[in-house]
């Protein structure tokens, strides 16, 4: 039967992994550990949130293959085996009946599936967590210290594996002194368990010190805080309480892939720990607490906790615990549970509704990111360039490329952009992970693109759009997912149409009351002197954003004597300005710090607004 379950998950995670492109996480994943080296590995691995051992581990697996499904392979091959360690693990702790009734949860539940499959290092970390319980429930039942301390291995592995094992590490620190206390392991036997313990602890500070410490201070890790994952970390001036339940319940609804199969699996597991608590107070407290501690995490902002694959980890404890509802069926009736496991285990299936980052199967299709690939290779020449995001320069570090030889990481860094070599194609990409946060200031990137690059006007430049969200510019034959396109002359915005805007925009101004101001700032490449004359004709002296910008390292009392003042900005052009100036990008008046800004007159097209910018005074 054990054996059945686990070729039947290794068959739906397989079908799974086939037939699909790589995500932009996947591409990552492969590209840090497409290095030349261990050290090479290493020191890309330290660019991202999680540590190296996984990486290590896809390093060497690259000699299998280096296509999308023997890549993901690699993956498949653990989550299926966490499923036999899982069974296990439960059979030992509750009875066999409900080990297979937690190791069908396991195997069947839609998010373990789906994560079981991609090329990341959550399947290495539940396999390992698998073994570490296991090994510790096996050497507490017979009094064994090679598995007590072989649980801590593994323990310490799946922290080199993710860091959100912390959590499962110290829940079984506190199960071990838990029975030590108890006294149901030998005194010689305890202690071995908990010098083994605190080499797991020396670990985790290791691995704070060598690495998360550093990444923990980043722009990304404070992007995915304050941005994409804000909704999983509490936010200053939210009920804490509120924040329990909306993301407790956004866990369920995420494990099980729709409300209605979350709420089913939110009660079996309740029913589960009442019923361990009463029948087994220590492993209702090894299963519990990685659950408590991963939401504290969330409370002060450590680590993520809601509906997404950052709190995988708990998968395996609520199966388990929805399995100890079997402790108090009788021997005779304990199959009911494996009836319930499989039916929920149906129903999630059946009436999943996918929740954040998804990619619809039909756009996902292998083939629509060949064609796309194709379609640039046949139209991109010599000399033209391939300009895309952070995530599409890691979807073609794979698909431009041959995969199978070590791909450079690092590129060339040139303040917000990164240069790279793929397969001999320029590829120039910005710092931010998708263009869908500059979607309104697309044509901004494109301007100071080729401010950096000096282009000449007939220089194509081709965009790759393509990842989590949808394209700036869809093209239905490669799907909703994936654009390439050229970028038009019209994006660019010539000088005699930037004089044509200043020069009307000035006109309006002389309808109306301009005492008192001192300066009109004016787009640096566009202060001709027709734009000047005009602007002296007003009685306000000219000064351009690069004049400004070369005034504020002097002092804010040299940058306050130009003011009150008008600022014209064209919205498809970049300019060099003082960071606060840059929400006049937004179209709309604001206050920053000890500026006020009040919007005058923009035009219907969008192409250019005059502020009134002043100190703000209350």
């Amino acid at each position: 039967m054990v054996l059945l379950l686990i070729l039947a998950g290794f068959g739906i995670r397989l079908l799974t992994a086939a037939g699909t492109w790589l995500n932009p996480d996947e591409a990552l994943n492969y590209l840090i550990a497409n290095q030349k080296n261990l050290s090479a590995v290493y020191q890309a691995s330290l660019t991202n949130p999680h540590p190296p051992l996984y990486f290590f581990i896809l390093h060497g697996w690259r000699v299998l293959g280096t296509s999308e499904i023997i890549l993901r392979l690699l993956s498949v091959l653990f989550s299926s085996a966490a499923i036999y360690f899982c069974y296990r693990w439960l059979a030992q702790a509750l009875n066999p009946a409900s080990g297979l009734a937690g190791a069908i949860l396991f195997a069947f539940l839609p998010a373990l599936v789906g994560n079981g499959t991609e090329i990341r290092s959550y399947s290495l970390m539940l396999l390992l967590v698998g073994i570490s319980l296991f090994l510790m429930e096996k050497g507490v039942r017979t009094n064994r210290a090679v598995a007590i301390t072989g649980a801590a291995l593994f323990s310490a592995l799946a922290g080199f594996s993710h860091y959100s094992a912390l959590w499962f590490s110290i829940a079984l620190g506190v199960y071990l002194l838990l029975n030590g206390l108890t006294r149901r392991l030998k005194f010689r036997v305890f202690w071995l368990g908990v010098i083994s313990q605190t080499g797991v602890a020396l670990v985790y500070l290791l691995l704070y010190l060598t690495h998360l410490k550093k990444i923990s201070a980043s722009p990304m890790t404070q992007f995915a805080v304050s941005g994409w994952l804000q909704e999983n970390y509490l936010q200053p001036g939210e009920n804490p309480l509120i924040f329990i339940f909306r993301n407790t319940a956004g866990l369920f609804r995420y494990l099980s892939g729709s409300p209605i199969a979350g709420f089913i699996l939110l009660g079996l597991f309740s029913a589960g720990i009442l019923t361990l608590i009463i029948k087994n107070l220590r492993l209702a407290v090894l299963i519990l607490s990685p659950v408590i501690f991963a939401i504290s995490g969330a409370l002060v902002r450590i680590m993520p906790y809601g509906g997404t694959r950052h709190s995988i980890l708990l998968g395996v404890f609520i199966c388990a615990g929805a399995a100890g509802l079997g402790l108090i069926l009788k021997p005779r009736y304990q199959s009911v549970m494996m009836a319930i496991a499989s039916l929920i285990a149906l129903v999630s299936n059946l009436i999943i509704r996918p929740a954040g980052q998804f990619i619809p199967r039909a756009d996902y299709r292998r083939e629509l990111m060949h064609q796309a690939i194709q379609y640039l290779r046949s139209r991109v020449l010599p000399g033209d360039t391939i300009f895309t995001d952070y995530q599409g320069s890691t979807l073609l570090s794979y698909y431009l490329t041959n995969p199978a030889q070590p791909v450079d990481f690092w590129g060339k860094g040139y303040d917000w952009l990164r240069e790279f070599d793929y397969g001999g194609y320029k590829v120039v990409c910005t710092q931010d992970w998708d263009f869908n946060h500059q979607r309104l200031r697309f044509p901004v990137l494109i301007d100071r693109l080729s401010q950096y690059y000096h282009w000449q006007p007939n220089r194509l430049i081709w965009v790759f759009d393509g990842g989590w969200g949808r394209p700036l510019m869809m093209r239905e034959e490669f799907g909703r997912n994936l654009s390439v396109f050229v970028v038009m002359p019209e994006m660019f915005l010539n000088p005699a149409s930037a004089e044509s805007l200043l020069l009307g925009a000035i006109r309006k101004l002389r309808e109306m009351d301009l005492s008192g101001i001192r300066t009109l700032i004016l787009p640096s490449r566009f202060a001709s002197e027709s734009v000047k004359k005009s602007a002296i004709k007003l009685g306000i002296t000219p000064i351009t954003y690069r004049g400004l910008y070369q005034l504020v390292p002097t002092g804010q009392k040299q940058f306050d004597a130009h003011l009150p003042a008008l600022a014209c900005w064209l919205f498809n052009c970049y300019e060099p300005h003082p960071e606060f100036m840059s929400y006049m990008a937004d179209g709309e008046s604001y206050i920053a710090g000890d500026y006020r800004f009040t919007l005058l007159l923009t035009d219907v097209n969008r192409q250019i607004a005059v502020y009134r910018l002043e100190l703000n005074k209350n």
